[in-house]
């Protein structure tokens, strides 16, 4: 189904996924919704929905086939949003359990270990090397 995008290309279910409103994200499902659809930042509603820390909509999204390894413009996947989030290593868990690249790198070069060393985040850095991160050469 073809939503319409305002200027920005957000679709209504980008709005509803970063304002973590789940029964208006799950009716845009079943109506048809393109769950991939990016905005002008190449960001889809998977990417929102990290940003805003949306674990539910974050679930949701996923088990309807959202593209776990979307990248936006900057090349960065959602891991490498998560990783910025201030010591919420729940989400970077959950995005792991799925199957997520560990390793992908953005236009700046950076993976997500990176990011979780320049935010001095030891958790998340143990949890990505445990998992199989690889550490820059």
């Amino acid at each position: 189904m073809s939503m319409q995008k305002n200027r920005n290309y957000f679709t209504a279910l980008h709005f509803a996924a970063e304002m973590n409103s789940k029964e208006i994200l799950e009716y845009l499902i079943s109506l048809g919704a393109d769950i991939n659809a990016k905005n002008a930042d190449g960001e889809t509603p998977l990417h929102l929905a990290v940003e805003a820390e949306c674990k539910d909509i974050i679930e949701i999204l996923i088990s309807h086939g959202a593209d776990i390894n979307a990248k936006d413009d900057m090349l960065q996947t959602l891991l490498h949003r998560a990783s910025m989030l201030d010591n919420n290593n729940e989400i970077a868990k959950s995005l792991i359990s799925h199957g997520i690249d560990l390793n992908a790198r953005d236009n700046q070069g950076c993976s997500a270990l990176d990011y979780a060393k320049e935010g001095r985040n030891k958790e998340l850095i143990k949890l990505l090397i445990s998992h199989g991160a690889k550490r820059r050469k």
